[in-house]
Protein backbone atom coordinates (compact mmCIF):
# COMPACT_ATOMS: atom_id res chain seq x y z
CA UNK A 1 0.00 0.00 0.00
CA UNK A 2 1.53 3.34 -1.03
CA UNK A 3 1.85 6.28 1.72
CA UNK A 4 -1.36 7.86 -0.12
CA UNK A 5 -3.33 4.39 0.61
CA UNK A 6 -2.09 5.28 4.77
CA UNK A 7 -3.24 8.72 4.66
CA UNK A 8 -7.22 7.79 3.51
CA UNK A 9 -6.85 4.95 6.09
CA UNK A 10 -6.30 7.89 8.58
CA UNK A 11 -9.16 9.91 7.19
CA UNK A 12 -11.29 7.42 7.44
CA UNK A 13 -10.03 6.62 10.97
CA UNK A 14 -10.94 10.12 11.98
CA UNK A 15 -14.27 9.73 10.33
CA UNK A 16 -14.54 6.56 12.14
CA UNK A 17 -14.12 7.85 15.76
CA UNK A 18 -16.36 11.03 14.78
CA UNK A 19 -19.16 8.41 14.07
CA UNK A 20 -19.49 9.46 10.34
CA UNK A 21 -17.99 6.68 8.18
CA UNK A 22 -20.35 4.53 6.06
CA UNK A 23 -20.72 1.03 6.25
CA UNK A 24 -19.10 0.30 3.16
CA UNK A 25 -15.92 2.21 4.47
CA UNK A 26 -15.98 0.54 7.85
CA UNK A 27 -15.79 -2.27 6.03
CA UNK A 28 -12.52 -0.95 4.10
CA UNK A 29 -11.23 -0.18 7.76
CA UNK A 30 -11.74 -3.91 8.68
CA UNK A 31 -10.41 -5.39 5.59
CA UNK A 32 -7.34 -3.06 5.63
CA UNK A 33 -6.43 -4.08 9.97
CA UNK A 34 -7.40 -7.40 9.42
CA UNK A 35 -4.44 -8.55 7.14
CA UNK A 36 -1.11 -9.21 7.66
CA UNK A 37 0.68 -6.90 10.60
CA UNK A 38 3.69 -6.86 8.43
CA UNK A 39 2.02 -4.87 5.69
CA UNK A 40 0.32 -2.11 8.70
CA UNK A 41 2.70 0.28 9.39
CA UNK A 42 3.92 0.87 12.85
CA UNK A 43 1.57 3.33 13.65
CA UNK A 44 -1.48 2.43 12.32
CA UNK A 45 -1.04 -1.14 14.17
CA UNK A 46 -2.53 0.11 17.50
CA UNK A 47 -5.81 0.11 15.96
CA UNK A 48 -5.49 -3.76 14.73
CA UNK A 49 -6.68 -5.26 17.55
CA UNK A 50 -9.84 -3.33 17.91
CA UNK A 51 -11.01 -4.02 14.40
CA UNK A 52 -10.00 -7.82 14.49
CA UNK A 53 -12.51 -7.90 17.80
CA UNK A 54 -15.32 -6.64 16.00
CA UNK A 55 -14.79 -9.24 12.94
CA UNK A 56 -14.13 -12.52 15.79
CA UNK A 57 -17.52 -10.67 17.41
CA UNK A 58 -19.13 -10.73 14.09
CA UNK A 59 -18.54 -14.38 13.45
CA UNK A 60 -20.59 -15.48 16.62
CA UNK A 61 -24.08 -16.53 16.25
CA UNK A 62 -26.72 -18.32 18.25
CA UNK A 63 -27.73 -21.19 17.22
CA UNK A 64 -30.46 -22.01 15.24
CA UNK A 65 -33.46 -23.08 17.58
CA UNK A 66 -32.25 -21.10 20.23
CA UNK A 67 -35.18 -18.72 20.40
CA UNK A 68 -37.79 -21.51 19.91
CA UNK A 69 -36.55 -23.27 22.89
CA UNK A 70 -36.51 -20.50 25.22
CA UNK A 71 -39.70 -19.95 24.44
CA UNK A 72 -40.60 -23.36 24.83
CA UNK A 73 -38.95 -23.09 28.65
CA UNK A 74 -40.46 -19.92 29.22
CA UNK A 75 -43.73 -21.01 28.32
CA UNK A 76 -43.29 -24.47 30.45
CA UNK A 77 -42.45 -22.54 33.37
CA UNK A 78 -45.90 -20.70 32.48
CA UNK A 79 -48.18 -23.29 32.00
CA UNK A 80 -46.92 -24.79 35.40
CA UNK A 81 -47.64 -21.62 37.45
CA UNK A 82 -50.77 -22.17 35.58
CA UNK A 83 -51.64 -25.38 36.88
CA UNK A 84 -50.04 -24.39 40.44
CA UNK A 85 -52.43 -21.29 40.31
CA UNK A 86 -55.81 -23.46 39.60
CA UNK A 87 -55.01 -26.32 42.23
CA UNK A 88 -55.01 -23.69 44.97
CA UNK A 89 -57.76 -21.69 43.27
CA UNK A 90 -59.64 -24.96 43.19
CA UNK A 91 -58.59 -25.78 47.21
CA UNK A 92 -59.82 -22.16 48.03
CA UNK A 93 -62.97 -22.50 46.66
CA UNK A 94 -63.97 -26.05 47.89
CA UNK A 95 -63.08 -23.72 51.41
CA UNK A 96 -65.31 -21.05 50.29
CA UNK A 97 -68.21 -23.55 49.64
CA UNK A 98 -68.07 -24.76 52.82
CA UNK A 99 -67.84 -22.12 54.63
CA UNK A 100 -70.69 -20.09 52.52
CA UNK A 101 -72.77 -22.96 53.90
CA UNK A 102 -72.15 -22.35 57.19
CA UNK A 103 -72.18 -18.99 57.50
CA UNK A 104 -73.98 -17.57 54.55
CA UNK A 105 -72.61 -13.87 55.04
CA UNK A 106 -69.32 -14.85 54.79
CA UNK A 107 -67.97 -13.38 51.44
CA UNK A 108 -64.62 -15.02 50.62
CA UNK A 109 -63.00 -13.56 47.02
CA UNK A 110 -62.35 -16.23 44.89
CA UNK A 111 -58.73 -15.96 43.99
CA UNK A 112 -57.42 -15.48 40.21
CA UNK A 113 -54.47 -16.04 38.28
CA UNK A 114 -52.20 -14.34 40.40
CA UNK A 115 -50.96 -10.55 38.83
CA UNK A 116 -46.94 -11.45 38.74
CA UNK A 117 -45.56 -15.02 37.65
CA UNK A 118 -42.19 -15.48 37.90
CA UNK A 119 -41.68 -15.00 34.23
CA UNK A 120 -42.84 -11.69 34.88
CA UNK A 121 -41.05 -10.92 37.84
CA UNK A 122 -38.05 -11.66 35.94
CA UNK A 123 -38.40 -8.94 33.38
CA UNK A 124 -37.26 -6.33 35.22
CA UNK A 125 -34.22 -7.71 36.43
CA UNK A 126 -33.16 -9.41 32.53
CA UNK A 127 -33.67 -5.30 31.67
CA UNK A 128 -31.35 -4.22 34.36
CA UNK A 129 -28.83 -6.97 33.63
CA UNK A 130 -28.93 -6.45 30.10
CA UNK A 131 -28.93 -2.60 30.35
CA UNK A 132 -25.36 -3.31 33.32
CA UNK A 133 -23.82 -5.52 30.21
CA UNK A 134 -24.27 -2.87 27.65
CA UNK A 135 -22.86 -0.15 29.75
CA UNK A 136 -20.11 -2.50 30.77
CA UNK A 137 -19.21 -3.30 27.33
CA UNK A 138 -19.54 0.59 26.34
CA UNK A 139 -16.70 1.45 29.20
CA UNK A 140 -14.53 -1.40 28.16
CA UNK A 141 -14.78 0.27 24.29
CA UNK A 142 -13.98 3.40 25.56
CA UNK A 143 -10.96 2.30 27.86
CA UNK A 144 -9.98 0.30 25.31
CA UNK A 145 -10.10 3.19 22.30
CA UNK A 146 -7.94 6.09 25.04
CA UNK A 147 -5.75 3.29 25.19
CA UNK A 148 -5.00 3.07 21.12
CA UNK A 149 -5.35 6.81 21.23
CA UNK A 150 -2.96 7.25 23.45
CA UNK A 151 -0.74 5.01 21.92
CA UNK A 152 -1.42 6.99 18.47
CA UNK A 153 -0.75 10.18 19.59
CA UNK A 154 2.83 10.32 20.20
CA UNK A 155 3.63 9.07 16.73
CA UNK A 156 0.90 11.06 15.24
CA UNK A 157 3.09 14.26 16.26
CA UNK A 158 6.12 12.70 14.60
CA UNK A 159 4.52 12.13 10.86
Amino acid sequence: MSHMDYNKIKQLLELYWEGETSLEQEAQLKKFFNQDTNFIPEYLRPYQPLFRTFEAYQEETISTGFEAKMMATLQAIQVEEDNETTNKATDTNAQNMSIASAAPTIHMPNPTKPKNSIVQSLYPLMSIAATLLLLIGSIYIIQEQRQIMEKLQPSTDKS
